[in-house]
């Protein structure tokens, strides 16, 4: 088998993955934390939590992950399951923090709960195409590699 031709299946079976993941990952996928905010829809455990105090982290740059000069809030929501309150702490990037989230809690544990914040489209699109662009280039790797050695 020549090189052109080992190329040119490799590029296809990239592409393949590529339209996969693109469609049934990026486009159509859905992320952990949204499959368990349509359960807690579903099973009616939802609720809103309400801003009760923050806490500025200012940006720092000997810790890892936070450029200098980006201040995080850590702002902590309370929310009520059955009259019993409940605590979450939340982390936004800048001031631009909301001064009520939707809690969607786990009705056996309901200190156990995601928001509406954690579970964004936009946060697993970002997810999908990572994942989509790595899931390519491993694809036409692996693929290239066998032809190498089968051929």
């Amino acid at each position: 088998m020549s090189e052109d031709t080992a190329l040119i299946i490799s590029g296809l079976v990239g592409l393949a993955v590529f339209l996969y993941c693109f469609i049934f990952v990026l486009l159509k996928g859905k992320s952990r934390n949204q499959k368990i905010v349509e359960k807690r829809k579903a099973q009616g455990c939802v609720t809103t939590g309400r801003f009760k105090s923050q806490k500025v982290d200012y940006g720092d740059p000997s810790k890892r992950g936070t450029p200098l000069g980006t201040d995080y809030y850590k702002i902590t929501y309370s929310y009520f399951v059955n009259g019993v309150e409940y605590e979450t702490t939340l982390r936004f990037e800048g001031d631009n923090n909301p001064g009520c989230v939707t809690v969607y809690y786990d009705p056996a544990n309901p200190q156990n709960c995601i928001t509406g914040n954690e579970a964004t489209k936009n946060a697993q699109q970002g997810h999908g195409c990572l994942i989509t662009i790595i899931a390519t280039l491993v694809a036409i790797g692996i693929t290239s590699n066998l032809l190498v050695r089968l051929f």
